[in-house]
């Protein structure tokens, strides 16, 4: 009976460990699951191709993306925007500045003051300030202080995919063209060109000047 006893009681250990790395293995696979789908769902929404945009292009895609969230939107004129990128009617009036960053850059206080005013040369109700990065605490403080509405990457990704833009952000990178901007080497003019690596800004003064940025380098 005793040998019965601790037969069993080594069998019902032996399957508690079983079990029990059982569960850690389909945790672990739910884990790995979730990281996937959401890989996916960035894929999907566009998110890559916006990350390889200037400003000039991400503005042109988010008056497109709005006015598929059925807003009526438009761009500011670019000198003279007074702190919004866009300008947004639906209920209200919304003026946004839109900052395409590169994912490590977040967006500082700067862009929420200047929204801020924005608002009141606008007379506008309300005033965003939309990235595809993230924000500094500093940046969320004078949001909170000033009523400035704060909206970064994952609310960018969520809008994407309630939406299937009829100019999508690949479409955008590969036909808009970006922002003129001066080569700092020689002063010359950069264009953009593409080479088998992707899209680049060169020279216009190549070969006698190979300066070479990224088209978001600016950004």
């Amino acid at each position: 009976m005793e040998g019965f006893s601790i037969s069993t009681l080594i069998t019902a250990v032996l399957v508690l460990v079983v079990l029990v790395f059982l569960v850690q293995g389909m945790v672990y696979l739910y884990q790995w699951w979730q990281k996937k789908r959401q890989f996916q769902r960035i894929i999907d929404s566009g998110l890559p191709s916006i990350d390889q945009m200037d400003g000039a292009q991400f503005e042109y895609f988010l008056v497109e993306l709005f006015r598929q969230l059925q807003y009526r939107a438009k761009g500011s004129k670019a000198s003279h925007d007074y702190g919004a990128d866009l300008i947004l009617d639906k209920e209200n009036r919304i003026v946004v500045q839109a900052k395409r960053y590169g994912v490590n850059k977040k967006v500082g206080i700067k862009a929420v003051q200047e929204v801020y005013f924005a608002q009141t040369y606008f007379q506008a109700e309300e005033a965003w300030v939309l990235t595809n990065s993230l924000f500094t605490q500093s940046a969320r403080k004078g949001a909170d202080k000033t009523g400035v509405k704060l909206f970064d990457r994952k609310d960018l990704q969520r809008w994407l995919l309630q939406v299937n833009p009829a100019l999508d952000a690949k479409t955008v990178v590969e036909t808009v063209k970006p922002k003129e901007r001066k080569c700092p080497a020689c002063g010359g003019r950069l264009e953009k060109r593409t080479s088998k690596h992707g899209a680049f800004m060169g020279c216009n003064h190549y070969p006698n000047c190979t300066h070479t940025e990224p088209v978001n380098a600016k950004n």
